[in-house]
């Protein structure tokens, strides 16, 4: 029996599948092994690296392979980047606090800021009493009765620390109380006003455009709508007046996106308006020092998809992607995988064909059902009335939505994206994103508790407190069906075939079905079992073994 090794080097990692070209084994999958991509794709490094992964699978499972097939690649390097939102042209005013999780007394208060850690003022003027980081409860309380005896008349309180109920459950005046505030820039104000919430309930008279008019004698209706805007469905903030900062400016023409170390550049306002028209044409920009041209641009508006769930989400902006194609730094594969292996090497058909067979091989598929793959970098869909069409944002882009929006490392948010999650409510109870409550086996450790967590590689991932289980379930569905499933809609390119077949890493997410139903109604969608026994993945590696001999 000969055996031959399929080998698909993909933007995020590399597969190979050795199968039996005999009579009796033919096509058969024998043994097969992935690991990430190291290097470009159709680079040097990245072919030397599959050799290094072929060597050990063969050496693993006692087989050698007699060929080794590859496709046809079009070098491609994709760029994954989040664009900060561009700033509010919002004048002389700033919103110094909007994320405070644990502020103290309801209420609203306007006044001039004072230093707590400075001199007592002199003058009765109404004050905002500003505490620096580093100021706990225990130091701000006697400094404030001190004031308060010398007949200053306090109206707020704002403190760097997370000290909002601390301060509230020990203080004697009704007044307002903010935490996590950054004190710098409210002392270099001229004014600031703070308004906090009664829990379950969102400020009003810093989030109505005309109360801040009238409250900041602010002329500028734009100004006020903006900062009115962003107020909007906040439970705690401050709003600060300097008359010597500089007015914020919107995103200018000469503002610019690096992607991928700086190689992939383009203009800001352009990449914009492209996002917003869809695909574009492949000439519209040029990687920096080379002759590759970006095929296509996408992108997602993570301050939408978040606040339509949350209220309060980190910091958002633009999750972009972006795909180019003759990387100047591909080669010619043929000679140096054949130096590399030291076996014969047959370049075969191309990319797309080999994921289209390998995946064709999965039960139950016909001839005319459209293959979906779903990688890292890329979402390609296969079929014989749309061609092959490759589109930039896989699950590469759908980690970064998820770790901005929770505000989580990357490494921790490629499990969190995964699935549900639980609430653990005390040490030996997790409650599901279904209301149902499942018992720990052992007990958690203390500081879990109240956190969402879910399955890591080391036991429970703790990964945020302050959204609810249902909150999330409905913000991460939100992401994959604007990331992913947008996505295989351009890909299909107008195309509306009645079944879908995906393969590819991404198509293991267990709720992509559902993500993709939310865009794709009324379709047969299903996974693939690439040559019956190797699930999903391994599509293109598979689909080279079956076109070897043709």
């Amino acid at each position: 029996m000969s055996i031959v090794a399929g080998i698909d080097v993909g933007n995020s990692t590399t597969e190979i599948v050795l199968a039996g070209a005999g009579t009796a084994e033919r096509w058969t999958p024998l043994a097969w092994d992935r690991a990430p991509t190291r290097g470009r794709k159709g680079s040097a490094g990245a072919w030397q690296h599959a050799a290094r992964l072929l060597s050990r699978i063969e050496r693993d499972s006692g087989l050698v392979a007699d060929l080794v097939v590859i496709t046809g690649q079009v070098p491609v390097e994709t760029g994954v980047r989040l664009i900060p939102d561009p700033p509010i042209p919002t004048g002389q005013f700033q919103i110094l606090s909007n994320r405070s999780a644990t502020p103290g007394r309801p209420g609203f208060a306007l006044a001039i800021p004072i230093d707590l850690g400075g001199p007592m003022p002199a003058s009765a003027t109404p004050i905002i009493a500003i505490a620096r980081r580093g100021m706990g409860f225990r130091d701000i309380l006697p400094i404030l009765d001190a004031w308060a005896g010398a007949g200053l008349s306090i109206q707020g309180i704002a403190t760097a620390g997370d000290e909002g109920v601390l301060l509230a459950n020990r203080c004697a005046w009704d007044i307002p109380i903010i935490d996590e505030i950054d004190a710098a820039a409210a002392l270099a104000a001229d004014l600031v006003g703070i308004e906090v919430a009664a829990i379950g309930h969102v400020v009003s008279r810093l989030a109505d455009p005309f109360r801040l008019a009238t409250d900041f004698a602010i002329s500028d209706r734009v100004i006020a709508g903006a900062l009115a805007d962003q107020n909007a469905g906040q439970r705690a903030i401050l709003v600060a007046r300097n008359a010597t900062a500089s007015p914020t400016h919107p995103v200018s023409s000469n503002d610019w996106i690096d992607l991928d170390g700086g190689r992939l550049r383009l203009p800001i306002l352009d990449a914009l308006a492209q996002i917003r028209d869809g695909r574009h044409r492949a000439s519209a920009w040029s990687v920096e020092g080379s002759s590759a041209e970006v095929a296509d641009l996408f992108g997602i508006n993570l301050r939408e998809a978040a606040s339509s769930v949350w209220a309060r989400p980190n910091e958002v902006g633009l999750a972009l992607a972006a795909l180019s194609t003759n990387a100047p730094d591909s080669v010619d594969p043929i000679q140096l995988v054949g130096d590399l292996t030291a076996r014969p090497v047959h370049l075969l058909g191309s990319e797309s064909l080999a994921g289209q067979t390998g995946a064709l091989s999965t039960p139950g598929s016909e001839s005319g059902t459209t293959v979906i793959d779903l990688g890292g970098g890329t979402v390609d869909a296969m079929a014989g009335t749309i061609g092959a069409v490759s589109c930039a944002g896989g699950g590469e882009l759908l980690t970064l939505a998820v770790a901005t929006v929770l505000g989580i490392p990357h490494g921790a948010a490629d499990w969190v994206k995964r699935g549900p999650s639980s609430l653990v409510a005390n040490p030996h109870v997790l409650v599901g994103e279904d209301g149902q409550r499942d018992f720990l086996t052992s007990a958690a450790p203390a500081d879990l508790v109240g956190a969402l967590a879910v399955a890591g590689p080391a036991g429970l991932l703790p990964f945020h407190r302050r959204l609810s289980p249902s909150e999330w379930r409905v913000l991460r569905l939100r992401l994959k069906a604007e990331i992913l499933g947008v996505n295989v809609v351009r890909a299909l390119n107008g195309a509306d075939p009645n079944e879908l077949l995906l393969v590819g890493g991404p198509a293991g997410d267990e709720e992509l079905l559902i993500a993709l139903g939310a865009v794709l109604p009324h379709h047969l969608i299903g996974r693939g079992n690439v040559g019956v026994k190797l699930g999903h993945r391994w599509a293109v590696a598979y689909g080279l073994t079956l076109l070897a001999d043709k």
